[in-house]
């Protein structure tokens, strides 16, 4: 087992804890405790894809040679924003509190795939990162169930529980900042102006292809999943207590992710991405074509196919990306997908929610994401073609 997996283990399983208080559960509190908006709803889902709109800036001008600091510094401010939040009792304030804590712990995702490259081989890194994010997706099936049923008897009860997460992460985090790459320090590079980054997006073609059709799968999975959050809590939709809302956004999936991630983590090492996509985009857009069917056993069965995909999906998000950068580029080619992944995650969830309030029924709206993701699935599949340098 290499020498740093268990210190990123251990932090990973705490940073585990925030998921949960800063997504399912933080919409719950929104909707069901402090009555909020469904447009704080899409604020909330927005939150990480802001950080990783700033992610490009935040590599250019502020990271160093030690992505272990560049990944970890900015959490340090994330999980002081969620001790602030354990102290909100408004809905604006909660909801803007919980956006920055997603902020700052996504701004700085293109040093963790770095870090990744440089402490995993990669020959077993899909499999080990696959490892990690099972074990920190069964402690986040597990505080959800257990937040889900506090928050159901005594609403007040989400007041500690973010003050703890905030401190228990706040003091690890540093724990985090010490794991040796092996590497020796060098003086910070350069990094490439924007225009240079969009004369790499474009002159790359098959780089380019996959994030155009990333782009695709992203906006309606995005847009859903918001979409999701607030037909499960609204009182107008399917309007279900805070133990089975919680059931359905944040145990479901975290269940069905961390049976099925260990699986993906072994295909991931056996086949090509471009292969790999297409598989786990279409098990993604199967659970959106279930939501809306049989009421809450619909959404049930859809949120356990929704996890499955999710886990291979997050694979591929997270290192599948390293396939397509040319040695020495991996930096700028993950800023450049970490960027649009913001780019389209700001936007989605505020669509998704305008949609269903005022344009589309439910079944309607979920069964139109479903074939948009089918689309970028047979685009992915079709068009794109596999990197010359691909660990195939």
């Amino acid at each position: 087992m290499p020498r740093n997996y268990y210190k990123d283990l251990s932090y990973q399983l705490l940073l585990g804890s925030s998921q949960p208080l800063l997504g399912a559960i933080a919409v719950i509190i929104i909707k069901q405790v402090l009555d909020g908006s469904n447009q704080q709803v899409a604020l909330i889902q927005a939150g990480s894809m802001a950080g990783l709109l700033l992610s490009l800036p935040y590599t250019k001008y502020l990271s160093t040679s030690l992505p272990q600091k560049d990944y970890a510094l900015p959490q340090v401010l994330a999980w002081i924003a969620m001790i602030l939040a354990g102290f909100a009792g408004d809905a604006l304030w909660f909801s803007l509190l919980v956006f920055l804590a997603l902020a700052l712990f996504h701004i700085s995702s293109p040093c963790q795939g770095v870090l990744y490259q440089q402490i995993y081989e990669p020959q077993v890194r899909g499999t080990l990162v696959g490892r990690i994010k099972q074990w920190q997706l069964f402690l986040v099936m597990g505080l959800s169930w257990l937040l889900g049923h506090l928050i159901d008897v005594s609403p007040e009860s989400y007041h500690p529980a973010y003050v703890l997460a905030g401190i228990l992460g706040f003091i690890t985090c540093f724990l985090f900042m010490s794991i040796d790459t092996g590497f020796v320090k060098v003086p910070k590079i350069e990094r490439p102006s924007f225009l240079n980054y969009l004369q790499i997006l474009f002159k790359d073609r098959k780089f380019s292809l996959f994030m155009a059709f990333q782009f695709l799968l992203g906006i309606a999975n995005i847009s859903g999943v918001a979409v999701f959050q607030v037909y499960i809590n609204d009182k107008g939709f399917l309007g279900l207590s805070p133990d089975k809302a919680a059931l359905l956004a944040g145990v479901l999936p975290p269940l069905a992710m961390f049976l099925s991630i260990r699986f993906w983590g072994g295909i991931f090492d056996r086949i090509n991405i471009v292969q790999y996509r297409v598989i786990t985009s279409i098990v993604i857009g199967l659970g959106f074509i279930f939501y809306p069917l049989f009421g809450f056993w619909g959404a049930f069965i859809g949120s356990i196919i929704w996890g499955i995909g999710r886990g291979g999906g997050q694979l591929a998000w997270s290192i599948g990306i390293l396939d397509f950068a040319p040695e020495g580029q991996s930096s700028t080619y993950l800023s450049i997908h970490t960027f649009l992944t913001g780019v389209r995650g700001v936007i989605a969830p505020f669509l998704g929610v305008w949609a269903l309030e005022t344009q589309f029924a439910p079944q309607e709206l979920f069964w139109m994401i479903a074939t948009i993701i089918f689309l970028s699935a047979a685009l992915t599949g079709l068009l794109v073609q596999v990197p010359t340098e691909s660990r195939q």
